[in-house]
């Protein structure tokens, strides 16, 4: 509801409204299971969605000649930081994230 609200509020300000979600976007709260969230890529699509219906555009797109936005959905990953000062095996990055799948088993 807030995402909504917030991005209406751009729009009817701006002709144009970029959004990209981002990792914290993606967290799951208790208020997600009233909305039936079932995990991090379905809310994902959901947000999406939203951003569809009030005219946001998610994608890339020309303004002007010359001038590109180019949204990237992309994902940070520590294993590919070789500079990383802190590397941790620890550290459980974005913890409040559910996927449908084994994380570290089924995706890299």
């Amino acid at each position: 509801a807030k995402l909504r609200a917030c991005l209406r509020l751009l729009r009817a300000k701006f002709r144009r409204v970029f959004f990209v979600p981002g990792n914290e976007d993606l967290w799951l709260h208790n208020q997600d299971k009233g909305q039936k969230v079932h995990d991090s890529i379905d809310k994902l699509w959901k947000i999406l969605q939203i951003c569809e219906e009030e005219d946001i555009d998610t994608g890339p797109a020309t303004l002007c000649n010359g001038v590109h936005v180019v949204p990237l959905f992309s994902w940070y990953n520590a294993d590919s930081d070789e500079m990383d000062p802190f590397p941790s095996d620890t550290y459980g990055f974005d913890p409040h994230c559910r996927w449908p799948f084994q994380k570290d088993t089924e995706v890299w």
